[in-house]
Parts: C-alpha cells; sequence; structure tokens
C-alpha cells in the first residue's frame, strides 16, 4: 500500500510538472512570435496587466486586446527566459527578455494552478533599462 501511495503521488508530482512546463512552453513560444491569441489563451478571466502605461486589473478580452496592440507596435525579434520561480503556494514566474524592433522589454508572467491547468494571473511589460 505504501509503494502505491507513493507511485501516485510520483504520478502527481509529474503529472503537475508536465502541465506547467507544457504551458509555459506555449507562453514563451507565443511570446517569441508575438502571438497575443496564443498568450492569451492561458490569462485567467480576470489579470493583472502592465504594458505601456495601461496598468490595471483587466477582462480576459480586455488584457488580449492591449497585448494585441502591443505586439502590433512593436514588431518581436525574439523572446527568451532568464529566470524561474516558484512561490510558496505553487504559483511559477518567469522572467524573460523580449527583443523587438523598437526595443527591448522585460517580460515578467505569473501563473496560478487553476484546476490543474496553469493559467496567468499577472502580466508586466516594461521597457528594459537602457531604452
Amino acid at each position: 500500500m505504501k509503494k502505491f501511495l507513493l507511485s501516485a503521488v510520483g504520478v502527481l508530482m509529474l503529472t503537475v510538472m508536465f502541465a506547467q512546463t507544457n504551458e509555459v512552453t506555449k507562453i514563451s513560444s507565443s511570446f517569441n512570435t508575438g502571438n497575443a491569441a496564443g498568450v492569451s489563451e492561458l490569462f485567467l478571466s480576470s489579470l493583472d496587466l502592465s504594458v505601456d502605461g495601461n496598468d490595471d486589473v483587466y477582462s480576459k478580452a480586455q488584457a488580449s486586446q492591449i497585448l494585441k496592440s502591443f505586439f502590433d507596435r512593436n514588431p518581436v525579434i525574439k523572446f527568451a527566459v532568464n529566470h524561474e520561480g516558484a512561490s510558496r503556494t505553487n504559483d511559477i514566474y518567469r522572467i524573460g527578455t523580449l527583443s523587438t524592433k523598437t526595443g527591448s522589454y522585460r517580460v515578467t508572467f505569473f501563473l496560478k494552478n487553476e484546476g490543474g491547468k496553469y493559467l496567468i494571473k499577472e502580466l508586466r511589460i516594461e521597457k528594459a533599462a537602457g531604452f
């Protein structure tokens, strides 16, 4: 029984880690191509968003439009994750650099586990220092 319980916990942990990796990979790939719809797909129904002076809590639809406008004005060259971590509440975050034709930006996104799926609860896109 003890072996079974340990195996079940191990499988559950691997499933959560895979889901987390899958969602982070999708978000990173979407940032890398300037795909606002791909990022927005993983937004919570409302989220904290800070992009180009738009700093508030927005609905998923509003945040999606703001992100699309940002990508339209700032064509993406590439995106790279520089740092990753997790909180004590099992929320995860990533910090990366978004290079665009108009300059570089620091991107930070926080994900919350909602029913076994990690969704973006906060997204910040800030002009990188020196630009």
